[in-house]
């Protein structure tokens, strides 16, 4: 059966999928909805249809068209290529047949026959989807220079040499990279073993890197810890007032400190809810949707600025 192209989803059709999946929170439903509501008026002006649209290069084009309208820079939307992605799926999950989101890219043929005969027993009786065998070539490409170097090959291949391989890498990448690269030898050298190509099974003593526990620190705190940091501000006083919409945008955005102080007045625009920030180092700017909850913590201090008839911030 053949979907009609002007047949879209609902909002509530598009809430509802959102609900099922599980994955979204409630801001981020909020903020791509509102960017679902600007690229169907894009379409309507332009006599498009969505469904059509809901490519990536169809959607990158309606950045740089929003872009240009809005005076802001391209880079800064990428939130707009996170929901439209979003409504793709949606169609999918609704029956609606969207084109695919990406052109799908010719496979790279193997170098060799062996790894080509080695991606096709992944394909078939590994079951690994393409992308996993993609990369596990690439992993062993890498290793079969390795060794070309060394004057070696698949059939003289040594213990030795996969380790000095795997030391060489360890210096250059992270410990997670490295032990995935492991992981792909170990597979290519029970392959390896399995179609008499070599006659020892090496595969279970490559040794990938071990990351302890905790080894990194904490990258953020957690929302428990946040919420009750939040909680602590006094909102009585126009200074609590200020703390609390600096606090809620550092935490909500992953602001720093130097970006958060840095904004004025004119970065907020109101009517399409949207705060545009500039990075202190680099001079980037870039702009992030102004969520229901940044909005009224600003408007809060903002209106009470106003009433006590102060004209700058408080110290």
């Amino acid at each position: 059966m053949q979907t009609e192209p002007n047949v879209t989803p609902s909002a509530e059709d598009i809430c509802r999928v959102w609900r099922a999946d599980r994955h979204l929170s409630s801001g981020a439903a909020i903020v791509y909805m509102q960017r679902i509501k600007l690229f169907r008026a894009y379409c309507v002006e332009h006599g498009l249809v969505e469904r059509g649209e809901l490519t990536l290069e169809r959607v990158n084009r309606f950045i740089d068209w929003y872009a240009q309208r809005r005076n802001l820079d391209p880079r800064s939307l990428h939130l707009f290529r996170s929901g439209l992605r979003s409504l793709n799926r949606i169609y999918h999950s609704l029956g609606l047949a969207p084109p695919p989101w990406r052109s799908p890219r010719p496979a790279k043929p193997p170098a060799t026959p062996l790894l080509s005969e080695y991606a096709d027993y992944l394909l078939r009786h590994r079951g690994n989807p393409q992308a996993t065998v993609d990369q596990k070539l690439y992993h062993i490409g890498k290793l079969q220079d390795h060794l070309a170097q060394a004057g070696e090959d698949w059939h003289s291949i040594r213990l030795v040499d996969v380790d000095a391989f795997l030391v060489a890498y360890a210096q250059r990448y992270s410990r997670s990279y490295v032990s995935g690269v492991a992981c792909s030898i170990r597979c290519f050298l029970r392959f390896l073993h399995w179609s008499d190509r070599i006659p020892v099974d090496l595969s279970e003593a490559v040794i990938a890197p071990v990351q302890p526990r905790l080894e990194r620190p904490r990258r953020a705190l957690a929302w428990e810890d946040v919420q009750r940091l939040l909680k602590a501000v006094d909102r009585s006083t126009l200074m609590g007032l200020r703390d609390y919409a600096l606090l809620l945008m550092m935490s909500t955005y992953g602001l720093g400190a130097g970006e958060a102080i840095r904004l004025r007045f004119e970065d907020i625009d109101w009517e399409a809810d949207t705060l545009s920030v500039v990075r202190p180092k680099t001079g980037t700017a870039f702009t992030l949707p102004l969520l229901p909850a940044v909005a009224k913590a600003l408007a809060d201090y903002l209106g009470s600025m106003k009433k006590l008839g102060v004209s700058s911030a408080p110290g």
